[in-house]
């Protein structure tokens, strides 16, 4: 943790840059055409889960450095009512990047050639590897340090790192590995908009983390 809080900007420039690069090339690849499912088109779907691993992070980014810089969240409400009120935000942004990407799977299913066997052969070892990496978040990381308590809590800050479960192998487990649970939906509907939400949301969070 620094000594120095960060400006509120800081380091956010490879964000700007990812995204003002990233978003034209995704239009380009994406190309949902006409198809509708529910009445929506499936283009909504896919800008609908494309945007919300966006509103997730830059949320993330502003309560962080809004609380080191001024302790906006705490002053206002206190610690624990605080931070309460931020992983409101936080899990249900959280839960919707995989409920929004659920449903584009669905609505651009079998957009892709792919035979059930060959989708559970490549689901499989991400399923194993991103399920016990949540096991690991939940049994030996926490909830709240998942959600970043260490940026509101000065207790948190001077915990040591975890060691166990999958973080034995990594020290950013939800970043390598339970982030890539995202593919699961597009490989099991063979959903090529899927997969390509999937992919801009694991490399997306790595934008968040060095920034």
């Amino acid at each position: 943790m620094q000594s120095t809080p960060p400006a509120l900007l800081r380091g956010q420039f490879l964000h700007l840059v990812f995204l003002a690069t990233v978003i034209p090339l995704l239009l380009m690849l994406s190309n949902p055409g006409p198809a509708y499912w529910q009445g929506i088109p499936v283009s909504v779907w896919f800008w609908l889960a494309l945007s919300i691993p966006i509103l997730h992070q830059v949320y993330v980014l502003l309560c962080w450095r809004l609380e080191l810089r001024s302790q906006s969240v705490t002053a206002r409400w206190g610690l624990k009512r605080g931070f309460r009120i931020y992983t409101i935000g936080f899990f249900g942004l959280f839960s919707s990047r995989f409920l929004s990407l659920l449903l584009l799977a669905v609505a651009d299913q079998a957009s892709l050639p792919m035979s059930m066997g060959l989708r559970w052969v490549l689901a499989a070892p991400i399923f194993f590897l991103a399920g016990y990496a949540m096991f690991s978040v939940k049994h030996y990381f926490g909830f709240h340090r998942a959600a970043g308590i260490d940026h509101f809590d000065l207790a948190y800050r001077t915990k040591p790192m975890v060691r166990d479960g999958m973080f034995r192998w990594t020290k950013n487990a939800m970043y390598t590995f339970a982030i890539q649970a995202t593919w699961l939906f597009g490989i099991l509907a063979a959903s090529r908009l899927a997969m390509i939400v999937a992919c801009f949301q694991s490399v997306y969070v790595w934008v968040h983390y060095f920034g």
